[in-house]
């Protein structure tokens, strides 16, 4: 059955909210057929469409028209024809090519065609979201040093995250919307540069998976949705557009969005309104609140074509994040073998520009070293463990050195 479809006909449909169509032998008059194209008398008596139509109409093929009577006419011959020997057409638009086999047999029938609508919010969730997981990490002694979210792109049990989200850890479990928990047996794939990793559960068969997408075609103002878990609240919801394209970083090419990504959403999936994942959420400006960063899908996708198969402590031995200088504070000492986190905390010269957290045992010899290289001790506050963090300042440079809770927060108070 020959089902064709005209352009106009087709973008009502998508507006209406429709799933379906009836078959070519309904189509309204005036409807031309034009090699394997199908468009309608309106379309085709657009200015705006002319060039297009030229083009088919150059590119070859028969025409055929669609008289008022509800035959079609041969536009070489000028006779009636029967409907079953007008060729096969594709319909394309919206970066979509819908294709209609040949042989339309009458205008009585009604076998109908799907078309992909879009989806709305509530709706990606509610078919998606069990291929969403809260992703748990803890230190060798089971204690939570961080979270953040993933999603599975496989049903035996392969997620997609951030490397940020696992960086350090010797434990990771992820759960899912129902409840269900597993444990993360190795990390398939990954690259630290581009925080991209792919992990592999334990014990795990026919799970949900989410649907990857293209990011390539990505455009500013395409509305878009997320899953994730900012904060630990699992399976929040959030909307947006594509506010921005190609932003260029260290870590690459960025997509932007105003949907909101904060502390625990890293590693969640960002959708298109077709519900497929067309990127990693992974960043965000908190104090911005839509200002957000996400990894394209199409740089993940050669991480899941492929296997460098290892485990959380191959990984973590391979990425040790051994103090080196950095470049605003090239004259900040450095401690041998020391273990640190650094944080930005704000841009403003009048607050700590970065953080360092070090073991309680190093702090005194480190403040001490601090101060020999001329860095000046102005401010001590303890948190309710009696654990110190100090800020020092040097000209108009400021850091500070103490703790970093199990819960990735800085203990003590910015002064």
């Amino acid at each position: 059955m020959n089902k064709k479809i005209i352009r106009s006909l087709f973008a009502a449909m998508i507006i209406a909210g429709s799933t379906y169509i009836t078959t070519f032998g309904a189509m309204a008059s005036g409807t031309v057929v034009i090699g394997n194209q199908a468009i309608s008398l309106d379309y085709a008596n657009d200015v705006a469409n002319f060039t297009e139509i030229s083009n088919d109409i150059v590119s070859g093929g028969l025409i055929y028209v669609k008289n008022f009577e509800g035959n079609w006419i041969d536009n070489v011959t000028g006779k009636t024809v029967s409907a079953s020997i007008i060729p096969a057409v594709a319909y394309k638009g919206n970066n979509k090519v819908v294709n209609y086999g040949a042989q339309d047999k009458s205008i009585d029938d009604t076998t109908q065609v799907a078309v992909t609508a879009e989806l709305t919010a509530k709706q990606i969730i509610n078919k998606y979201g069990n291929a969403v997981v809260y992703v748990e990490v803890s230190d060798k002694n089971h204690n939570a040093i961080a979270s953040g979210s993933g999603f599975i792109v496989k049903s035996t049990g392969v997620i997609v995250t951030n490397f940020h989200v696992i960086k350090g850890s010797s434990y990771v479990s992820v759960t899912l919307q129902n409840g269900t928990k597993y444990d993360v047996k190795s990390v398939l794939n990954y690259n630290e540069k581009q925080d991209i990793a792919v992990l592999q559960l334990s014990n795990a068969t026919n799970l949900s998976t989410v649907t990857l997408g293209g990011s390539d075609n990505v455009e500013v103002g395409d509305n878009v949705a997320t899953i994730g878990s900012p904060q630990g609240y699992a399976n929040s919801l959030s909307t947006g557009i594509v506010s921005g394209i190609n932003r260029k970083n260290e870590r690459g090419n960025d997509i932007q969005t105003t949907a909101s990504i904060t502390y625990g959403s890293s590693g969640g999936p960002l959708f298109d309104m077709l519900g497929n994942v067309i990127g990693i959420t992974y960043s965000g400006f908190d104090s911005a609140g839509n200002i957000g960063f996400v990894i394209p899908i199409n740089e993940v996708k050669p991480f899941l074509a492929t296997s460098n198969e290892k485990t959380l402590s191959q990984i973590n031995s391979a990425t040790s994040n051994t103090v080196s200088f950095l470049p605003l504070l090239a004259d900040v000492p450095q401690p041998t073998g020391l273990k640190y986190d650094n944080y930005v905390v704000s841009s403003d010269k009048d607050y700590v520009e970065y953080f360092y957290a070090i073991s309680n045992s190093e702090y005194t010899d480190y403040a001490k070293l601090l101060n020999s290289y001329g860095w000046k001790e102005y401010n001590t506050v303890y948190d309710d463990d009696s654990n110190p963090i100090s800020y020092f300042i040097k000209g108009d440079k400021t850091i500070g050195i103490g703790w970093i809770g199990a819960n990735r927060t800085i203990l003590g108070a910015i002064h």
